[in-house]
């Protein structure tokens, strides 16, 4: 008896990167685009549009870690939080308009707490001067909340969150004053939550800078990856995000 083998082809199924986002502006991530000063990062450029962040004080930026035990054995960048080693962008980008809704996100791990809001990564309202924040995401402070805030309008949206764990954090705004934002930790832990009222300004071109201080208070932790998207993300698009978090770093 002759037996013939069943041939089959599998269905492959593409695995997701955040470049794959419809209407992605920009991404940072940190296994690309780094140069080094010794251990710090002096530059940091984006893998769409090349938009390049470069160390505030040359030299003294984030610092870099190729295989971070704490995110999975992949590359981190390090804010220590007595060190002001932001990376910024002096460009404006003026593709994002006051009637456009946008996104952004973030995937990073916060190490302390402070009792106030330390810029994770955000907008600048103007190039060269960080404590003009127009929308930045705050590390867990004082009573350990994770959220984001806007300077000329609106609320902060909050998240009872833990420190040393990592998470994706997801902002939505839209063009007639309204964000929302989504949050997945480390255990697969999600929360959503939504803020109206937010100021023209919100919206306006703008500046990037990661690893920032408000008020002299400087983030404690690492940063992963993040991007900007040009409209809403799509409730596939975040859930994908999500779970690409949890694949890569958990």
């Amino acid at each position: 008896m002759i037996i013939t083998p069943f041939a089959y082809m599998a269905t492959q199924v593409p695995l997701f990167s955040p470049a794959d986002i419809v209407g992605i502006q920009e991404w940072w991530e940190s296994s690309n685009g780094i140069t080094l000063a010794g251990s710090n990062v002096e530059t940091w450029t984006g893998q769409i549009n090349s938009t390049v962040l470069t160390a505030i004080t040359a030299g003294s930026g984030l610092l870099y870690n190729a295989a971070d035990a704490n995110v999975n054995g992949k590359p981190s960048l390090a804010n220590d939080g007595a060190t002001y080693s932001s990376l910024r962008n002096t460009t404006v980008l003026s593709d994002f308009t006051p009637t456009q809704n946008r996104s952004q996100f973030y995937i990073f791990r916060a190490n302390t707490g402070n009792a106030g809001y330390s810029m994770i990564g955000g907008q600048t309202s103007t190039a060269g001067n960080a404590s003009e924040v127009s929308a930045y995401i705050s590390a867990p402070g004082a009573t350990d909340t994770l959220g984001c805030y806007w300077f000329s309008g609106g609320s902060k949206p909050s998240s009872t969150s833990t420190l040393n764990k990592t998470y994706c954090l997801i902002v939505t705004y839209s063009n007639v004053g309204t964000a929302e934002y989504y949050i997945i930790d480390e255990d697969g832990t999600t929360s959503t939550s939504s803020v109206t009222g937010l100021g023209a300004n919100d919206l306006n071109p703008f500046t990037l800078e990661i690893g920032g201080y408000n008020n002299g208070l400087l983030y404690n932790g690492l940063i992963t990856e993040f991007g900007f998207v040009n409209g809403i993300m799509s409730a596939s698009d975040i859930a994908d995000l999500q779970q690409y978090t949890l694949d890569t770093y958990v």
